[in-house]
């Protein structure tokens, strides 16, 4: 039940984390509302719930990817193209981000641990 509800929040923080910098560079171009932001979140939140996986692997990158910019399409009526593009940038950002947080934490906790929540 733990591990359900770590995941959850996990998936949650990673949405808002997502569509934070998605909105931030799409700034002048994108005014969601509060309804528009909710659904988007858990849009994300349940994306990125199910698409987790303890081993990585390439296809489940690009499928989450691929769900990533349909779910952007529809609620923010961008063009394809600015959405790849910035959600390419934000998952680089996010990337970047995680492995240095993975290089300090890689002192006190096994990949093997992270991975097994």
């Amino acid at each position: 039940m733990t591990n359900i509800v770590v995941k959850i929040i996990c998936a949650a923080i990673c949405a808002i984390t997502l569509m934070h910098l998605m909105k931030t560079m799409l700034d002048k171009e994108y005014k969601p509302t509060k309804k528009n932001q909710l659904l988007l979140i858990a849009i994300l939140t349940i994306i990125t719930y199910f698409s987790y996986q303890v081993k990585y692997s390439g296809e489940s990158g690009i499928l989450k990817l691929v769900l990533y910019i349909i779910a952007f399409k529809f609620l923010t009526r961008q063009s394809i193209y600015k959405i790849t593009i910035t959600l390419l940038i934000t998952i680089a950002i996010l990337s970047i981000s995680d492995l240095m947080g993975s290089l300090v934490l890689i002192n006190w906790v096994t990949i093997e641990q992270v991975r097994g929540i």
